[in-house]
Order: structure tokens, then sequence, then C-alpha cells
């Protein structure tokens, strides 16, 4: 039986008069000893808030009409990249005041789905985006947004911890 985890890295971050953009890469690894077929994955930017996890939930059980991506088919101990962009528009940001400054935490939502499994065949994950210290440290900058259009960096990804619907 196929079993599949994910890792997320962010290559570029950037805030413009349209919203905020994020640069993906997302790899699928098949850790089972079955095939996994039909494998497609959905990717979601949205932002934390006090009811993260309810949000995550929903957007992640809506189906797509055209998942973000199409991946095919992993053999046992075979790893897939995907890269790709997403972005924010600026009227769906959710804008955190502290000290003054106007504040977004990017939270990237993976669910990806094979055909032929348990569980529905859905493996999900949530990652906090932001600005890497250094060293690394468990929390990470939030991206400023009152700053005008910039480019974050370097970038650093946590998996956020919330309890996801299987």
């Amino acid at each position: 039986m196929p079993h599949l985890e994910l890792s997320l890295t962010a290559d570029h971050a950037r805030a413009t008069l349209m919203g905020v953009t994020i640069g993906y890469r997302l790899d699928i690894a098949n850790l089972g000893d079955g095939t996994a077929r039909d494998v497609v994955a959905d990717v979601h930017l949205t932002h934390a808030s006090p009811d993260i996890e309810r949000h995550l939930n929903l957007l992640l059980a809506a189906d797509l009409p055209e998942p973000t991506h199409e991946a095919g088919t992993i053999a046992p101990g075979h790893t897939v990249t995907l890269t790709g962009e997403i972005r924010l528009a600026h009227d769906a940001i959710g804008i955190v005041e502290f000290a003054g400054q106007r504040l977004m935490i990017p939270v990237l939502g993976v669910v990806v789905r094979q055909s032929g499994t348990a569980r529905g065949g859905r493996t999900t994950a949530t990652y906090v985006v932001g600005i890497e210290r250094d060293p690394p440290q468990p929390r990470m900058g939030a991206f400023r947004l009152d700053q005008g259009p910039r480019e974050f960096a370097p970038l650093g990804v946590r998996p956020t911890g919330v309890t996801l619907l299987a």
C-alpha cells in the first residue's frame, strides 16, 4: 500500500499592490510498498487567524475543478517534486496590527489525493511561512505589509500543528 509523506519549502515571497505571492517546492515521497496512482495536489494560501483550524479544514475539504498539480504515478521509494507560485489577493489578507505595524502570517495548506487507497486517498499538511532568523529559531518573523511592495528573505517553513480532518 502506498504511504505518502509531504515536505514543503518556500523559494521566494513578495508583497505587491495585488497581494502576497509565495513560490514553493512540494516534495511528495512514497514511503509505502505500493504504487501511488493518479496523484494530484492542491495548494492553498491563507493567513493565520484565531479560527485557522476551521478555515483550513473548509479550504482543504473542497474539491477544486482542476487540481493545482498532477503528479501521476509515484513508485515505492520515489519522490516527485512539484513547484509553483500561489497568490493571496490583497483584500483576502488577514492583517495583524502589532506595535503600529501591519503584519501577515502566511499559511500554506496542501492536500494530496490518490486513487485506490484507504482514508479516501488523502494526505494533508499545513505550513506557516515566515522570515527565517539567523540562527534558525522556532518562531519566524511575520511579513510586514506596511512598507509597500517588497521581497521577503530569507524564508523559513514550519509545520503548523493544525489538526485536519482526514
